[in-house]
């Protein structure tokens, strides 16, 4: 093996998964000793922080390594700090010291407050070549503390100081995460007690006629045991920082984004403004809240690049004590919302168009530099009101003078308005429109809301699959209302004569599409019709388009629904105890802590379901590869 060269042992080396190849390359360079031909940049390409104090350890030992002059900075690649009281300032120092790190994947405890974060995202001292940013936030403490609801330390000032990066600092940041865990008494049901005062009718019911009005199964009688039973500090106060990201110039370029913020609703700030993250491909909104309204249809519709979507134990939709033809019947109400985007979209281009010809005038140009504007429908009504018809109308001279210009009637070639021609030289002007609805680009949903049994599951997804298909006739049947309704207006006349029209939205066709023409716009005579188009990236097709589009409808749209949970349900542990740090010892501490990450990796491979536990294509494992999981293969 040591007579192999660097690259091939390089090359071999980039096969090991990127947790082990620190562990791996060191192990080859004690055994093959001076031997070796492996670069030592080998042993940076991967950074983990996993305990106190290793960071000032990894920052010496860069600087103090030296190979051909090279600074193992520049290989650093990913950066991963699973480290809860790992010194902040530190941390800052190292993660502004890597210039060519591409992954960062941080946990951000109680010891890391709001403005180290803000230090640590300052510019200049970002990265170009950045990728993907997680952050995992665990701010919950074992004692009760009102510390950050009385300071307002709340991490809304990250994603404002995100929102503020020009594309320059991190042009090829794709992929962003804001994940909280579930707090400690998640899970937990809390017996409500009644005000001093108030007799429970219920419990003095019983008392007297040891009669139960309720069955004991029905109640709500556990509560929370020990210290946990107080409010924990949250990770966002007001959700508009992520709206303020989403139309920033960074947000624009995100096509990943998970937000799991534990039931804390998250679909107004993802659909207050319709410019909010537009390049979204993938969406994990695990553990929130999500209610069956429209705002969730909104969601799809504003954002119609989406392919994947996790709705892992989230809280809203479906519950696991509701009945089950309630649990299916809200199943296939999403997999109608998810089939019908198209539709949808296709009724909003409908419902702009509208409302411009409502105010459009009629038989007069749009406006130019040769003319004054047009007078709109509502100011005619107003110019007519309050005054006869007769008192309005245009007159001749009072005199009746011989030299006064008679007045052009419709129809004439005399040009009135310092020089636009009456209506018979106008072009024709485009009255209606057929909007062809777009396929769907769904391909998976995750939908592990909780555990399910087998039964179950294929029940979900039978329901699910009648939702989407449904929509998807639905929007067949449309097309083909519109393709009748077009052979209609070319017998009539109004297709030659321009004032009907056929279009589909610009991004439902395949770059490169040889049956829609692409040039179609330059052709138009209406300036209205032609901006509209422009405005709302629509393109005139024909019937045969159309029929195309109801090919791809019938043979290639398909929506794969996983049920296997990929996020974990249990609830969050307080890793610190900052009370009783100068009373227990350091070692004591560490064991404590310690014992803690392995309850937690523990419960990670009881929830971590492996490859083939998912349906093929999944959202879960589609948000693996692109996150560059471990466990993705």
């Amino acid at each position: 093996m040591d007579q192999l060269p660097p690259e091939i042992l390089d090359s071999i080396l980039s096969l090991v998964p990127p947790p082990l190849l620190q562990s791996t390359t060191l192990s080859l360079l004690r055994t093959l000793g001076q031997h070796a031909s492996i670069s030592r940049a080998l042993l940076w390409r991967h950074l983990r922080i996993s305990r106190e104090g290793q960071s000032w350890e990894a920052a010496l030992a860069l600087r103090q390594e030296v190979e051909d002059d090279s600074d193992f900075r520049k290989s650093v690649r990913t950066a991963t700090v699973e480290a809860w009281r790992e010194d902040p300032q530190m941390l800052i120092n190292l993660i502004q010291s890597l210039p060519m790190v591409k992954s960062l994947h941080m946990t951000v405890g109680p010891l890391f407050q709001p403005e180290h974060l803000e230090e640590m995202l300052e510019l200049p001292a970002w990265k170009p070549n950045m990728e993907q940013i997680w952050f995992r936030f665990n701010p919950y403490v074992m004692e009760r503390s009102y510390y950050t609801f009385l300071k307002g330390a709340y991490f809304d000032s990250t994603a404002l100081m995100l929102a503020r990066w020009p594309v320059e600092a991190a042009p090829r940041l794709h992929r962003l995460a804001f994940v909280q865990d579930l707090p400690p008494n998640h899970g937990v049901v809390v017996k409500e007690t009644p005000a001093f005062g108030i007799v429970n009718v219920e419990e003095l019911v019983d008392e007297l006629g040891n009669v139960s009005i309720t069955p004991p199964e029905s109640r709500s009688t556990t509560k929370t045991e020990g210290k946990m039973n107080f409010a924990q500090p949250i990770v966002f106060f007001q959700l508009s920082c992520i709206t303020k990201l989403g139309i920033s110039a960074i947000g624009h370029q995100i096509t990943s984004l998970t937000l799991r913020l534990p039931r804390r609703n998250v679909l107004p700030p993802l659909t207050t403004l319709p410019t909010a993250f537009p390049s979204l491909s993938f969406l994990d909104i695990s553990t929130t809240h999500i209610l069956d309204d429209p705002r969730f249809p909104l969601l799809l519709r504003l954002h119609p690049y989406l392919t994947h979507v996790v709705l892992d134990r989230t809280t809203g939709l479906v519950g696991a004590r509701e009945a089950e033809d309630q649990q299916l019947a809200t199943v296939k109400w999403i997999g109608k919302c998810f089939g019908g985007v198209g539709a949808s979209r296709a009724e909003e281009v409908l419902r702009a168009w509208r409302r411009l010809t409502k105010d459009r005038p009629t038989g007069l140009p749009a406006p130019g530099p040769g003319g004054p504007p047009p007078t709109s429908g509502a100011e005619q009504k107003k110019k007519r009101t309050g005054r006869s018809g007769y008192a309005s109308m245009p007159r001749a001279s009072r005199f009746g003078s011989s030299s006064s210009a008679p007045i052009p009637v419709i129809g004439s070639p005399e040009k009135v308005n310092g020089g636009f021609p009456f209506h018979s030289e106008l072009p024709p002007q485009v009255k209606d429109i057929l909007v062809v609805p777009p396929p769907p680009k769904i391909k998976s949903v995750g939908l592990g809301i909780f555990p399910l049994t087998p039964a179950a599951t294929r029940s979900w997804r039978k329901s699910f699959n009648s939702g989407f298909n449904d929509s998807i006739t639905k929007t067949i049947d449309k097309i083909e209302d519109h393709l009748a309704r077009f052979e209609r207006w070319r017998e009539s006349g109004r297709i030659a004569a321009g004032t009907g029209r056929m279009v589909l939205l610009r991004d439902a066709v395949p770059p490169g599409a040889d049956w829609v023409d692409w040039d179609c716009l330059s052709n138009e005579n209406d300036p209205a019709f032609k901006k509209f188009c422009e405005e709302n990236d629509l393109l005139v097709i024909g019937p045969q388009a159309a029929l195309e589009i109801v090919r791809q409808l019938e043979e290639e749209v398909n929506c794969v629904l996983c049920t296997v949970p990929d996020c974990s349900g249990d609830a969050g542990l307080p890793h610190l105890q900052l009370s009783i740090i100068s009373k227990e010892k350091k070692e004591v501490r560490e064991l404590r802590e310690k014992g803690l990450w392995e309850m937690e990796e523990n419960q990670r491979r009881a929830w971590r379901r492996p490859v083939p536990e998912h349906e093929l294509g999944c959202a879960h494992l589609e948000g693996r590869n692109r996150w560059g999981d471990e466990d993705a293969a």
